[in-house]
Parts: structure tokens; sequence; C-alpha cells
């Protein structure tokens, strides 16, 4: 009995061990969830993976471009490296290129490179299309054609001006090469020569004057004594462009843009002096004193030979000069010397230099040349001397232009230099009214005399005559003619008389003429 019940605890205890287990044991339900995770993890796993490639694969990128950004910054610096090289060898050859000039007789490279310039196809086929357009026969036309060209331009360019104001400075270019455009800002001073050439087919060159000019040299340029080279101004270079003979039949304006920020009679000077000589050949301005010519530092030992079998004396101030160089200081050469030097290199060949210079030194002012002035008057301006306005001519711009809704659209025309000449001749040869505005301007002098103790010489008479021929001509009144020359040229010399009297006798006298009349009675309320 005791071994039945011994087997019988046995198996009870098995039971309940076999319980506890089955207890512990997961149902279907959990199975399903561990397989799922189960599942859930081999997937995470094989992700893992994928993600430890990716890494890996990122990993070898950085590295890669690491090394770029290194390979990168080498060839930067390479480059640098090399920039510096050609900039170090663009001054060598700079360098080389001056010490060549200087071996030369090339006074004035800056022209000499107009020289080509002018050489080239497509500065011939410019000059070929100007030429060749409709020409321009009458100063009528002209009048008419300007007009109608600046104001049918697109919107934003449209220019108005009245016959008056294009005839004014059509006549003034009969009477002087040098125009002054006054007036208040914004009346379109500086457009009007653009305009105007623009619609002729001529030239326009604008050069801004700048308050620090002092001298001849702010205009033209200036003589280097190191390099023995002239250095020239824009002003220089336009000149020289608007002589060449290609050029000469082209009507040339060149503008000195606010020309009285600084003082006309200083920089200018040489200009107003060769404007009043009758003789063009002798419109000729020095950039380079003689004594200032270049000769070359060196020749060739065919030329040396030369030039001591045919002229031992001038081998000989060849030797001086090459001596004097060396240091020595015994080797002395006269201007004359030097002169006689160079003439006979020139005549070899072995002086190089802008054609068109007179002389290898001096530069013409061609008769298709006008210089125009623009002038403000404010406290930033000089007031233009007697002596400037005596030899310009005066036109004046006092209001803005408006639309007179007539202008047919137009193309440029043509008119050459020698047409136009031609042209003012006529008008001034033709003019009826001479004896008219002899008496007028004898009758103004008079008062003038009587009542200002003033009076004006025969340059202003003989200028206006011919202003009134040509600004008839081109379909203007004698009254207006004479209107713009009194107000700009005859009555600025009493315009500032303290005497009410005399300026209502003049007054009286002037009632003929609008402008005239305004600015007198202008003067007339400032002292009342």
């Amino acid at each position: 009995m005791n071994e039945v019940i011994t087997a019988l605890q046995e198996l009870r205890d098995k039971y309940d061990r076999l319980a506890s287990v089955y207890e512990r044991y997961p149902d279907d339900a959990a199975i399903a969830a561990l397989e799922d995770k189960a599942q859930k993890a081999e997937a995470l796993e094989r992700a893992n993976e994928a993600l430890e490639l990716d890494r890996n694969r990122y990993r070898e990128e950085a590295v890669a471009a690491r090394n770029a950004v290194k390979e990168l910054e080498i060839v930067k610096q390479e480059v640098e490296a090399t920039n510096a090289l050609n900039e170090h060898l663009l001054q060598e050859l700079e360098s080389h290129k001056t010490a060549l000039e200087s071996r030369t007789g090339d006074t004035c490279p800056s022209l000499t490179k107009v020289d080509s310039e002018t050489e080239t196809e497509d500065f011939r086929a410019d000059i070929a299309k100007r030429t060749q357009r409709t020409e321009i026969k009458t100063l009528k036309e002209v009048v008419s054609h300007v007009k109608n060209y600046a104001g049918s331009r697109p919107v934003e360019e449209q220019l108005y001006y009245t016959d008056n104001d294009i005839r004014a400075f059509l006549a003034g270019m009969s009477v002087s090469r040098l125009l002054i455009l006054q007036g208040m800002s914004g009346t379109g001073k500086s457009s009007l020569p653009r305009i105007f050439s623009e619609a002729i087919s001529g030239f326009n060159r604008l050069i801004p004057v700048e308050s620090s000019w002092r001298d001849r040299n702010e205009l033209l340029g200036y003589y280097n004594d190191f390099n023995k080279k002239f250095n020239a101004k824009s002003f220089t270079i336009e000149l020289y462009r608007s002589s060449k003979e290609r050029c000469q039949p082209i009507p040339t304006f060149i503008v000195l843009d606010e020309m009285n920020l600084a003082r006309i009679e200083y920089y200018f000077s040489d200009f107003l002096a060769i404007l009043q000589e009758p003789d063009h050949e002798k419109w000729l301005i020095e950039l380079v004193s003689s004594d200032m010519r270049t000769l070359p530092m060196e020749l060739p030992e065919s030329v040396k030979a030369k030039m001591k079998r045919e002229d031992p004396t001038i081998y000989a101030i060849w030797e001086r000069i090459e001596r004097s160089r060396q240091g020595d200081l015994k080797a002395e050469t006269s201007d004359e010397d030097k002169e006689l030097l160079t003439e006979y290199l020139d005549k070899l060949g072995q002086l190089t230099g802008a054609k068109s210079l007179i002389d290898g030194r001096k530069i013409r002012v061609t008769d298709n040349i006008w210089f125009i002035g623009t002038a403000n008057r404010d406290e930033s301006t000089f007031e233009i001397s007697d002596k400037v306005y005596d030899r310009a001519q005066v036109v004046s711009l006092n209001r803005k232009g408006v639309s007179e809704g007539t202008y047919t659209p137009v193309n440029k025309k043509y008119i050459s230099v020698e047409k136009l000449t031609a042209l003012f001749q006529e008008a001034i040869i033709s003019n009826k009214h001479r004896k008219a505005v002899i008496e007028r301007l004898d009758e103004l002098d008079a008062i003038l005399m009587e009542k200002f103790d003033l009076s004006f010489g025969n340059r202003i008479v003989t200028q206006t005559i011919n202003f009134a021929g040509v600004f008839t001509a081109a379909g203007g009144t004698l009254e207006d003619a004479l209107d713009y020359q009194i107000s700009t040229k005859i009555l600025r010399k009493v315009i500032t008389s303290d005497d009410e009297e005399a300026l209502l006798e003049l007054q009286d006298a002037v009632s003929a003429y609008p402008e005239t009349t305004r600015l007198i009675e202008k003067r007339l309320k400032e002292l009342r």
C-alpha cells in the first residue's frame, strides 16, 4: 500500500510539474505574436544590414569628397600661382612694350593707335554709310529735318526744339567755331549738338570739363619727361581722329560739357587764339615742343654704317648723344644738332609716330570741327569772360521745349562740310539785310555810348551781319536774328547797370526784340 501511495504521490507531483509547465507554455495567440515579433526582428536585422551598407557607402563618399576638396584646394592654389605668373608676365610684357616704344621716335603713341583704328574696314564702312545717305540741299531743309528728327524719336528719346533754336545753332556755326549753349538745366543744351549731329550724319564727341582744370594740359595732355611720350587726353584723341582725312568731309562737334566749371581762358586759351586767325593753315596746336621730340635709343648697325658713310657730321651727333646717354657729361648736344639728326632719321624712316601730326608734334584743327560748350549759371560755375563771349557764338535755351504735335518721322540724312560751308557763304554773300543790320547796330551803339559809356567792336558787327544772313536764309526773320545777337552778345555788357533811366531808354530802343526786352524788364524789376 505504501508503495502505491508513494507512486501516486510521484504521479501527483509530476502532474503538478506538468501543469506548471503547461501554464507557462504560450497559447496560440502568444505564439502568433512571438512569430510576428520574430519576423519583425528579421526585417529589422535586414534593414540594419542595409543601413550598415549605406553607412559604409556614405563614409566612403565622405572620404572621397574630402579628398576632392583637398584636390580642389591644390588646383585653386595652382590657378592662383598661374594667374600671378600671368600677371607678372603681362607686367614684363608691358615693360618691354614701354621700353620698345621709348626706343622709337613715336612721341604720341595714343595718336598712332588712332591711325590704325581709322584704317579698319569697320571704320571705312561707317564713313561710307554716313556719306551715302540722302543729301540735305538747303539751310531750311536742315532746320526742318533736325526738328522733325528730334521730335519723332521714340518716346523716351524725344526732344523738342523751336525752329529759331535750330536756326540760331546753325547760324552760330557760320560765324564761329566755338558755340556756347547756355540756359537753365533741363532745356536740352547737351542734347542739341548730339541730336543735330545724328540728324545730319555727323560726329558728336562729349568731353566733360572738370572743376580742377587750371591749364591746357588738363584738356590736351602731358609730356612725360621720363619715357619721352605725350600722354594725350580724350579731347586730343578726339580732335586728332576728327582731323583725319577720311573724317574731314563730316561735320564734327566736340562738346565741352559744363565748360565753365573751370575758367575757360585757362584751359582753352590756345584755341581762343587760333580760332580768330583767318588763315586756317595756321590753326595748329603744339602738343610737344621741338626740343622734346624723341630720338630712338638704338639704331640698326646698317643704318649707323649708312649714316657714317653718307653724313659723318650727323653720325658724330649720334655718337655724342650715345655717349651722353651713357653718362658722359662732356658729350653735350645742342637743340639744333638734335633737330638735324631728327630730320635725317625721319627721312630714313627711323622715326615713327602719328601720321597726321604736323612736324611730328603739332595737331591741326580742321574745318570740319566745331567746339560746343554747355554752360550753367550757379554757385559752382565761373562767369564767362568778355574775351570768350566775343569769340564765341551764344545760343540761349531759356525754356524747355514742348511738342508742337506736327513731327514727321524721318531717317538720318547727310550734309558734307563742303556743302554746309557753301550754303553759309551763299547766305552771307546774298544777305539783303546787311544795310539794315548795320543801321540798327549803329543806332544801338549810339545809345550805349551816350547812356552807358560802352560800345561794341567790329567783330560783333561782322558776326551779327553774317548771323542774320544765315538765320534768315534758314527761314527766320531779321528781328529774331537781331534779338538773338543783341540779347546774348551786346546786352550782357549793360544788363548789370543800376541806371534805371538809361535802361528805360534802351528798352524803348529795342522794343521790337522780345527776348532783349524781357531781360531789360527783369533788370528793372530787380532795381525796383
